[in-house]
């Protein structure tokens, strides 16, 4: 079980990953690389989740 305080940084990360991700598909100057790059930040978002929840 995870500290209170990993429990908040873990959660905070995973949102702020999930927000980056969101600005990313808003920008109107989306490429292909783009589209990497949020896959990515939602892939280590997901991982995140996994972790803690295991």
């Amino acid at each position: 079980m995870l500290s209170h305080q990993t429990q908040a940084v873990v959660e905070k990360t995973i949102v702020t990953l999930c927000e980056l991700a969101q600005k990313k598909l808003n920008s109107n100057s989306m490429s292909n690389g783009s589209f990497s790059e949020v896959k990515l930040l939602v892939e280590a978002a997901a991982e995140l989740v996994d972790s803690v929840r295991n």
